[in-house]
């Protein structure tokens, strides 16, 4: 039996380019050096917000913001209930943009060439794809074991009332990668890919005789 593969590791390969997967990276705002004016507007509203006596109930409404965030994130966008049964096998192979080595210097791979991350560990517990606020959906996914993710939802408060652990997919970084539209969806290892599985939940499922 291989060691199981470490889950932030596997997510990390999952995050490489991979076909015609796009590397989104990372966008914000941009400004040059010289537009100084936008951060003297900024820091002259906070500092006319201080002097107001505002500063501590806007910090107040930050922390809440933040509060509901962690315990509701948003919404994966485009998530829709399964209806029909579904199996799509997904191939974690990537073409190395650079040499890779172990904690220990030892190469792994060479820059250039394919790799397989299956090939050296297993995918290990499968990882179930629900809705957090559909109760059936989160019963079902306590039944088969694995990693819970959620897209839609809160984590901690399940987490809290199941005493299991739930996961969410922030921005959908998973979901996307995977081309997973519908839940509930189970990813496990077949061999050297990845197998994902759409279930739609009937009294079949629900009573365990399916999965």
């Amino acid at each position: 039996m291989r060691p199981k593969m470490s889950f932030l590791v596997l997510m990390t390969l999952l995050s490489t380019t991979h076909g015609s997967a796009k590397n989104l990276g990372t966008y914000g705002s941009v400004f040059k050096v010289a537009e100084i004016s936008i951060i003297e507007v900024i820091q002259g509203r906070l500092q006319a917000m201080e002097k107001a006596g505002k500063m501590e109930a806007v910090q107040r409404e930050l922390q809440e913001k933040v509060k509901d965030k962690v315990n509701r994130p948003t919404s994966v966008e485009g998530m829709t209930k399964a209806k029909s049964r579904k199996k799509t096998k997904f191939d974690p192979t990537f073409v190395v943009s650079q040499n890779i080595k172990d904690n220990k210097g030892n190469l792994i791979a060479s820059e250039g060439a394919s790799y397989n991350p299956l090939d050296h560990k297993s995918f290990g517990e499968p990882l179930i794809f629900i809705d957090g606020d559909d109760l059936p959906q989160v019963q079902w996914a306590i039944s088969k074991g694995g990693k819970i993710i959620l897209v839609n939802g809160t984590p901690l408060e399940l987490s809290r009332v199941h005493k299991k652990a739930f996961y969410f997919d922030q921005g959908g970084a998973l979901t996307e990668k995977l081309g997973i539209t519908e839940v509930p969806s189970l990813v496990r290892q077949e061999e050297k890919h990845l197998v994902i599985e759409t279930i739609p939940l009937t009294s079949a499922s629900l009573k365990g005789e399916g999965q």
